[in-house]
């Protein structure tokens, strides 16, 4: 059996490899590879001067550019151990949301994010930040490629992501909206639903949508927009509806 090819740091993630009878005990042959970020890599072995298709695999799920983090598409099989990131900071052995990071120093490290328990997922850049805002399933992180220690972690349901004309970032929970500033720093709206938000644009500074607020055994919906510059609501939310069943009482 031939040994694969290993990763390295170049934009096809692997090297090619001599193969000598210390390796393989009746051939010498050589290896190559072809392919980048997002593709399939395709390992060819050499024999007798012919090149042979050895096996076919895709290498990464994305890269960014300039390379900074790639999303893999789960924990590397070898190499050095992966470091386990989480709100609390303890260790845990199942596979999340895994990321190889690349310091400003040339070294690099694979992170696995704790997962939330939504499907929404990717690695965003801020604006006004070196920073990186890491959704896992819908935990968020904000991260620096060169820490492995997250500067901030929060909520765990995320389940969409608007991006603002002026680059804020508001992400879509069960019943509230957060908006991630440029710099990385965020906030969360009132409630505004008793279940669930659904529908929700992002027209400049104004988010529109519709909330789940249940009067006894039927579910009323309610249009209502929300102004991420003045925190302004209009419509029947469900903070709304609460204040004015109290001042009924």
């Amino acid at each position: 059996m031939f040994r694969r090819a290993s990763r390295t740091g170049n934009k096809s993630g692997l090297q090619s490899t001599k193969h000598t009878a210390a390796t393989h005990p009746v051939i010498s042959t050589e290896s190559r590879t072809f392919g980048t970020s997002g593709e399939i890599c395709r390992v060819e072995l050499k024999h007798n001067h012919t090149w042979f298709l050895y096996h076919a695999f895709p290498i990464f799920k994305s890269m960014s550019a300039p390379n900074r983090y790639e999303i893999l598409e789960g924990l590397p099989p070898s190499g050095p151990m992966y470091i386990c990131v989480s709100k609390s900071g303890a260790t845990f052995y199942n596979e999340g949301y895994v990321i190889h990071f690349y310091r400003t120093d040339g070294t690099n490290w694979v992170a696995n994010f704790n997962a939330g328990e939504t499907d929404l997922k990717g690695v965003y850049e801020l604006k006004a930040s070196d920073n990186l805002l890491v959704i896992a399933k819908g935990e968020c992180y904000i991260m620096h490629p060169d820490n492995q220690m997250p500067i901030s972690v929060f909520r765990h349901n995320y389940s969409k992501l608007l991006m603002a004309e002026d680059g804020r970032y508001v992400l879509l929970g069960d019943v509230d909206i957060t908006i991630v500033e440029t710099d990385g720093t965020y906030w969360h709206s009132e409630q505004l639903s008793l279940d669930r938000i659904e529908d929700v644009k992002l027209e400049g500074n104004v988010i529109s949508g519709i909330t789940n607020n249940f009067i006894e055994d039927s579910e009323e919906w309610n249009a209502f927009t929300y102004n991420i510059d003045t925190k302004e609501v209009t419509g029947n939310t469900y903070l709304r509806r609460e204040n004015d069943r109290n001042k009924k009482r």
